[in-house]
């Protein structure tokens, strides 16, 4: 007798080969939908993480850089140029009446676009002119 035969026919007449389990309907059904279960868990973790917005970069980048400059001593921020855009500091809240009040030196503004445009409108005076006068 072939194997191959043998195995074939044992099987399908529901006879086992020696040694060999098999599964029986009401086995595999429990298995399968606690694997569903699991399968929906993980789908909607990972549709949940979707929904969170990714980090702004610039975000960070400009909380990352207030933070440092604001522990720097008042002679350092005297003499440095602000290491990040106060426009979008202040538009991020970081800049709220609490802080600038404690902040006595603030140094030079930066090269940005907001600070830019401040300067043409007047609002910040061009580089090299007198602070104006509160």
């Amino acid at each position: 007798a072939v194997a191959g035969v043998e195995d074939h026919q044992s099987q399908s007449f529901g006879i086992s080969p020696v040694g060999v389990e098999h599964e029986t309907q009401a086995d595999i059904e429990p298995r399968q939908e606690e694997e569903r279960q699991q399968r929906r868990v993980v789908e909607g973790d990972v549709a949940e993480l979707r929904r969170e917005p990714l980090p702004d970069v610039e975000t960070e980048r400009t909380r990352a850089q207030f933070n440092r400059w604001l522990r720097w001593k008042e002679e350092r921020r005297a003499r440095s140029v602000i290491p990040f855009d106060p426009v979008q500091a202040q538009a991020l809240g970081l800049l709220t009446p609490e802080v600038v009040s404690q902040v006595h030196a603030w140094g030079e503004l930066p090269d940005t676009v907001h600070v830019r445009r401040l300067r043409a409108n007047g609002t910040v005076p061009r580089e090299g002119s007198p602070a104006p006068v509160r």
